[in-house]
């Protein structure tokens, strides 16, 4: 039996931080700091860490991070092989996030033709050949 419709079943599970800052702050989420709520104008750099935060400054970022440090101390298994990480400010110089955002839609929307396209010929080869 030939299924017409082909499904792609994708899983995201965004952490409970990254949840409630996109709830509240919507889709405008690039366009405020998330430490100091200062309006991020369009021809400004942004400043990510996390899954959703976006600062205006290097300086705001790493106030963040250092809150965010001091919440989350390091598993003792860490402490004592001395082990030292800090996310790197990931820059997307002024309204270039939206180009950024637009190719990895693209991609994504391609990847998903590309795989129905697959599952159909696949389903093709199957039923041709359980049918000799």
């Amino acid at each position: 039996m030939k299924n017409s419709k082909s499904w792609v079943n994708i899983l995201t599970i965004p952490s409970s931080s990254s949840r409630e800052t996109m709830h509240k702050r919507g889709e405008d989420f690039l366009d405020t700091c998330e430490w100091c709520k200062k309006k991020i104008g369009e021809d400004k750099d942004r400043y990510m860490y996390g899954s959703f935060q976006v600062f205006c400054s290097i300086e705001c970022r790493d106030r963040q991070v250092a809150v965010d440090d001091e919440n989350n101390p390091p598993s003792p298994i860490c402490q004592d092989h001395q082990f030292v990480f800090k996310p790197k400010a990931s820059k997307v110089r002024g309204s270039n996030y939206i180009l950024v955002l637009s190719c990895v839609l693209f991609l994504f929307s391609a990847f998903i033709v590309a795989s129905a396209a697959l599952s159909k010929a696949f389903g093709h080869l199957c039923s041709s050949a359980l049918s000799n």
